[in-house]
């Protein structure tokens, strides 16, 4: 039966050089079709918010039904955004509004008369 005595380490002549791959080779960096995917769909979502915030803050514009708003959103972001996201949008772009325009773009439609 072997027993370990000890252990005689050697220093190199040469020092060991492990090879870093450099930023630019590096895979985790590039992004991935799907975190492309991911980006792409982000971008869509923050360009509609902002789409209509603008459009709801301008007192100029007729407020519009969610389906008014959807069909003139589908042609601007085709592949990037559905529905669903469409009118999560929407509710986070109600948020930012004041109350009064809040109240118009909420429930489009006609308007009682005033006397």
């Amino acid at each position: 039966m072997a027993v370990w005595t000890g252990v005689w380490l050697q220093v190199p002549e040469e020092p060991v050089v492990i090879p870093q791959p450099s930023v630019e080779e590096s895979e985790a960096d590039r992004p991935t079709k799907a975190r492309k995917q991911i980006q792409t769909k982000d971008k869509s979502r923050r360009q509609c918010v902002d789409w209509l915030f603008a459009m709801m803050s301008d007192p100029t514009i007729e407020p519009m039904t969610n389906e008014q708003l959807w069909n003139e959103a589908k042609p601007k972001w085709p592949e990037s955004l559905s529905k669903r996201e469409f009118t999560r949008c929407r509710a986070r772009a109600l948020d930012l509004l004041s109350e009064e325009q809040r109240y118009l773009w909420e429930r489009p439609g006609p308007r009682r008369k005033q006397s």
